[in-house]
């Protein structure tokens, strides 16, 4: 329904899942079977994509046939989706990747660019088997940006960064006077333990002459927090781009959204990649010039502070980042 909301100022017509057929949690079990495989080889691993999308299928594909469109468009969790329903309508499917590029021909290995044992199964056994069956591929980042490919599939495009922001209000007077504005972003997609990366960015930036700001998902996470700095204040959903606009420095998760919008801006960045595709992110953003970064293994208040010096102090990074 939140997704149908924001499509209202396109005035393009949405359709939600009826309740109780969108259910969520398959990548989870996906994970707990995946764990259990070497001890019980007969466990069955269903592709997570196709599992989440098998119930959603009969209501899909009835909508699609009233509309009856030139082209289905999926995001990435939607890729089981969109395959089977161009498998049996006959419409052609899109496959937007909202971050690198990723293959059997990438120029760094699953294990580099991808988080963690299972996170690189994932990539490689459930989302690219069904992504080869697109018919196009738009890669939503920066060729420049991106560790390209040795070959590139005749159907897969580079289009740039999506760098939009959801109009909305928010409290926070950017214009003030005052010292120039550090941003602390998490994930929207909420990861473990991230309270590790607000506390060590904020003791980081608690000495530097900044106004930091901590823009966090739905779910309020200051219980978790050691303290508050004199200069820091957390909000909930800020969209980025005004504020960065502002901005003296980015600490954040490595998520390709917040690093191409700080890339767009130029503003150099602190690192700390987390999950999924964030440690590719960091390795490009890094390969740049543009980010300092610190493994998660790292993230420690002292280690943090460090980079964060460094991304202040060196005019360099600042350079690569307008650059």
């Amino acid at each position: 329904e939140e997704s149908a909301q924001q499509l209202t100022s396109t005035k393009l017509p949405a359709y939600t899942f009826p309740p109780g057929l969108d259910e969520r949690g398959h990548i989870t079990r996906w994970f707990e079977k995946l764990g259990q495989a070497d001890r019980n080889p007969d466990i069955e691993l269903l592709n997570p994509m196709v599992d989440w999308a098998n119930p959603l299928i009969p209501f899909s594909q009835e909508t699609l046939e009233n509309i009856k469109p030139d082209l289905i468009v999926s995001t990435l969790f939607g890729i089981g989706l969109a395959n089977e329903l161009s498998k049996r309508t006959g419409t052609p499917w899109c496959f937007v990747n909202p971050s690198f590029y990723f293959g059997e021909n990438a120029t760094s290995s699953w294990e580099e660019d991808w988080y963690g044992p299972y996170i690189p199964l994932l990539a490689k056994n459930s989302f690219l088997p069904l992504i080869e069956q697109a018919d196009i591929v738009l890669h939503a980042t920066d060729p420049d940006f991106d560790f390209q490919p040795t070959h590139l599939p005749d159907n897969h495009h580079y289009v740039g960064f999506l760098l939009w922001d959801p109009p909305m209000e928010h409290a926070i007077a950017l214009d003030g006077p005052g010292d120039p504005w550090a941003l602390i972003t998490l994930s929207t997609l909420r990861q473990g333990d991230e309270a590790v990366l607000a506390n060590s960015a904020l003791q980081a930036l608690a000495k530097r002459p900044v106004r930091t700001l901590l823009t966090q998902p739905d779910e309020d996470i200051r219980d978790q927090l050691s303290n508050l700095p004199e200069n820091a204040t957390i909000a909930g959903f800020v969209p980025h781009s005004p504020l960065l606009e502002k901005c003296t420095i980015v600490v954040n998760h490595a998520g390709h959204g917040i690093v191409s919008k700080a890339l767009t801006y130029g503003v150099p960045m602190v690192l700390l990649p987390w999950h999924r595709d964030q440690p590719g992110v960091a390795a490009r953003a890094s390969r740049l010039g543009i980010a300092k970064v610190v493994p998660r293994e790292n993230a420690n208040q002292e280690e943090v502070r460090r980079a964060v010096a460094e991304v202040l102090d060196d005019p360099q990074y600042r350079e690569a980042a307008l650059n």
